[in-house]
């Protein structure tokens, strides 16, 4: 049978066009890829990487990149909490809400174009950004993000959420004490609860046994203050205490309350650590025990 002009058009198209669409695919993608390592990325600045940058703190901690991520943004809200200062105009004015920031990271873990893309007004911007100039007065860097193993820049956002507790006795709007000026906020080892380091694991296994002795010990001797139970007031009570270097917490003080006495309720807890002799394994940096401040949220719920 006579092959007409149009089937063999057709038999030709489905035997080498499969070859020929591959082959235009497969040339852009690679000569993408040399361009942009033949740079070096030099001055391009990244939303997303292979790698994104993390707040110091967390080098030593789990295994994966996932985990000392994760553990990070922990730091890094712990940070941002510990120094915001709640603007007097906002607080007098009833201002609430959630400011978010931008900034870039640089490739050596400096913090660059720091600014507010959604404010609430009252200051309350002008705090973040505050905040955020201050971790590049830290003595620890940011670990910089990385693309194909190359540090790069990456644009971060951070959400900060202001909010002011309306209990009668409330402190909310007080802004939180500075760190102490010999003291750290992040180190390598952050300080633990006694009761783990003899166990054997991981330094990540042991700060979470830690934790977990330290929520047991907070909440066996916890009392829900009467006063507290009869208006019904829940919510968490911040406190900050340093940890020092021989283990003993001082200069504990309410940060945040939320009235009835659930503040001072959570402080003496930490006070008899003290008086029953408890020390904590103290924080280390660069292999040297270090004063710490520390953060601990208390949680009251009837």
């Amino acid at each position: 049978m006579k092959k007409t002009s149009s089937s063999i058009l057709n038999t030709v198209l489905k035997r080498y066009f499969p070859i020929l669409f591959s082959t235009l695919l497969v040339i852009p993608v690679s000569l993408k890829g040399q361009t942009k390592d033949s740079r070096n990325y030099s001055d391009e600045v990244f939303k997303i990487v292979e790698e994104m940058p993390r707040f110091p703190g967390c080098e030593n901690v789990g295994k994966s990149i996932d985990e000392k991520f994760e553990c990070s943004k922990e730091k890094m809200m712990q940070y941002v909490f510990s120094n915001l200062k709640y603007p007097e105009a906002a607080a007098k004015a009833g201002v609430e809400g959630t400011v978010v920031a931008q900034f870039i990271v640089n490739k050596k873990g400096r913090l660059e174009d720091i600014s507010i893309i959604r404010d609430i007004g009252s200051n309350c911007g002008d705090a973040v950004i505050e905040v955020l100039n201050s971790m590049n007065s830290m003595e620890e860097r940011w670990t910089a993000g990385r693309q194909r193993g190359i540090p790069v820049k990456v644009q971060y956002a951070i959400p900060v959420k202001f909010k002011l507790d309306v209990s009668e006795d409330s402190k909310a709007a007080v802004p939180p004490p500075p760190p102490p000026k010999d003291g750290f906020i992040v180190v390598e080892q952050m300080p633990r609860f006694p009761g783990c380091d003899d166990m054997k694991g991981t330094h990540s296994e042991k700060e979470n046994c830690a934790k977990q002795k330290m929520l047991e010990y907070l909440y066996t001797h916890l009392k829900y203050p009467e006063k507290a139970k009869t208006k019904q007031i829940e919510g968490t009570v911040v406190l900050q205490f340093v940890v020092e270097t021989n283990g003993h917490l001082g200069d504990i003080k309410i940060v945040r309350e939320i009235g009835g006495g659930c503040g001072e309720a959570a402080k003496a807890v930490f006070e008899q650590m003290n008086s029953e002799g408890l020390k904590w394994t103290p924080g280390i940096q660069r292999g040297k025990a270090v004063k710490v401040l520390y953060t601990m949220p208390v949680k009251f719920k009837l």
